[in-house]
């Protein structure tokens, strides 16, 4: 029980500091001081990479993901692009209620793009 509120807290501290980091990067961003770093980035990748970021406040929340995503690299600022992932994520563990699933699709169909969070289900 001990170790569960530990890990907790530790996940919170995690995500507050995100939080403030992405806050501080938008700051700069406005005032021009920093830029976007483009690369190639493999989008599956990426999405894992938040899926294990968030795992313990989904076990915590009684909340699985689903990742159904197609083998695509996009080009973008991965931090920024992980932020946004995260930010999805968050408010899906936030507004699902115990024992629901966050689904996460992507696939590549022409170039439009779709995203519906109040499903939980973020496409692209």
């Amino acid at each position: 029980m001990q170790i569960r509120f530990f890990q907790n807290v530790e996940d919170e501290t995690k995500r507050l500091s995100r939080l403030i980091g992405g806050l501080l990067d938008l700051g700069r961003l406005e005032a021009g001081v920093t830029l976007l770093e483009k690369q190639h980035i493999q989008l599956v990748s990426l999405i894992r990479l938040a899926v294990r970021a968030v795992e313990t406040r989904m076990q915590n929340s009684q909340i699985s993901a689903q990742v159904n995503v197609a083998d695509l690299q996009i080009q973008g600022d991965s931090e920024r692009l992980l932020q946004a992932l995260l930010n999805l994520l968050d408010n899906g563990i936030k507004h699902s209620p115990p024992d629901s699933q966050i689904f996460i699709t992507a696939s590549k169909e022409g170039r439009s793009h779709e995203s519906s969070p109040n499903d939980s289900t973020w496409q692209s």
